[in-house]
């Protein structure tokens, strides 16, 4: 589940986005 890649525009949108995408893998594994 990649719950952050919604925005790939920018270098910092996908930092951003894979970042939430890891938190979100986070909270939903535990």
């Amino acid at each position: 589940m990649f719950c952050g890649w919604y925005r790939m525009k920018d270098f910092n949108m996908i930092i951003l986005s894979f970042l939430g995408s890891l938190l979100c893998c986070y909270v939903f594994y535990f």
